[in-house]
């Protein structure tokens, strides 16, 4: 690879983990308009107040990490509580020029605010997030960027699986696949190994990178294929045959986890095991009626909204493994207990879906 294609990837890759944590501002604009009928401008020194808190709190006062957070979180409910009721309360129906005026001035008289109290020089907080980059080929991605990224991507996750999912194919993908357990602890089960190392294995960065695009592509394929066959009606399997060999191919990669079978076959694995979850993808376009051209459009969107998902699957688990390759026990004992733990879900699914009975709300 050039360096000039290299420099553009990289810059590509930064430039969307950046993207991703701007969304999140994006977000809170919209979650604090819905929630006040104001639009907030100070919610960034908000974060500040939260972060000073959380800084004291350590420093100061020697709490642990955890109960700063809690104290910070406790602190910024009773604190925006008691200014919705003080002042955002009373701009409600007033010009919105007005509102954006009084923010602004709200968000000045907190950043004057917090240095005055707290002092103006940096707060350091020792995160449990390795500063490290992440070397994937010519990608350099801190942790921090990476976990922020995927935690932007969450929401789009986060509503019940008994809740109709977000109008549009591409949003109906990435809810489908982000509510469906069983795909999801696939997709960590065929990266554990990848991203852990097996005993006395050890990969580069760019060998790393390539095993995982190797192994997510190949999936990729195969839950495509059968996905737009089971769309356009070409080839129908019923879901009582299916989800059972669903929890099958998870309880499969579990054993090849702890036992390893398939060897350099892996990638094989995944896209025969794709080729069974692509019919577990398609329930959402079997119950619509479309021409061609709109099923066709519908049919990419809904794999692309898919793909994304994976994504948010792959970047999250990448950031909470990074950390343990390091850590030859801990890498171990990773790869051990969580394939273990997948392999017992798996049989739980397989058991209830060949029985027709849950035990399990997933």
């Amino acid at each position: 690879m050039s360096d000039d294609l290299g420099f553009f990837f990289l810059l590509m890759s930064n430039g969307v983990l950046i993207g991703l944590m701007y969304s999140l501002i994006a977000l809170g604009f919209v979650l604090v308009y819905k929630a006040t009928d104001a639009i907030n401008f100070a919610q960034g020194e908000f974060v500040m107040i939260a972060g000073f808190v959380v800084a004291v709190a350590i420093t100061a006062y020697g709490a642990p990490l955890w109960l700063a957070v809690l104290v910070g979180l406790a602190g910024m409910i009773g604190f925006g509580f008691g200014l919705e009721r003080v002042m955002l309360r009373k701009l409600i129906g007033r010009p919105v020029i007005a509102v954006v005026m009084a923010t602004i001035g709200l968000a000045a008289i907190l950043r004057g605010f917090g240095p005055m109290v707290w002092g103006a020089g940096t707060k350091s907080l020792a995160l449990p997030i390795p500063e490290e980059p992440i070397i994937l080929g010519p990608l350099f991605i801190p942790p921090i960027q990476l976990l922020g990224a995927a935690v932007s991507l969450l929401p789009a996750g986060t509503a019940s699986p008994d809740a109709p999912p977000p109008s549009g194919f591409f949003a109906d993908g990435l809810h489908h696949i982000l509510i469906g357990a069983d795909h999801v602890l696939f997709l960590v089960c065929l990266l554990l190994p990848v991203v852990l190392g097996r005993t006395g294995e050890h990969r580069s960065g760019r060998s790393l990178a390539w095993a995982l695009v190797g192994l997510v592509s190949a999936f990729t394929v195969g839950h495509s294929i059968t996905l737009g066959l089971a769309a356009w009606r070409l080839l129908s399997v019923p879901p009582s045959v299916i989800e059972p060999l669903i929890a099958a191919t998870i309880a499969l990669a579990a054993v090849d986890n702890l036992r390893p079978w398939l060897g350099k076959r892996r990638s094989l694995a995944a896209l025969a095991f794709g080729l069974i979850h692509g019919f577990g993808f398609a329930g959402p376009l079997l119950e619509i009626e479309l021409p061609p051209a709109a099923m066709a459009w519908a049919l990419l969107q809904f794999n692309l909204g898919v793909e994304a998902g994976q994504l948010l699957v792959v970047m999250l688990a990448l950031a909470l493994l990074w950390p343990l390759r390091r850590h030859g026990i801990w890498a171990r004992r990773t790869l051990a207990g969580g394939s273990l733990a997948a392999g017992v879900m798996a049989l739980v699914w397989f058991g209830e879906r060949v029985l027709d009975t849950r035990l399990l709300a997933l």
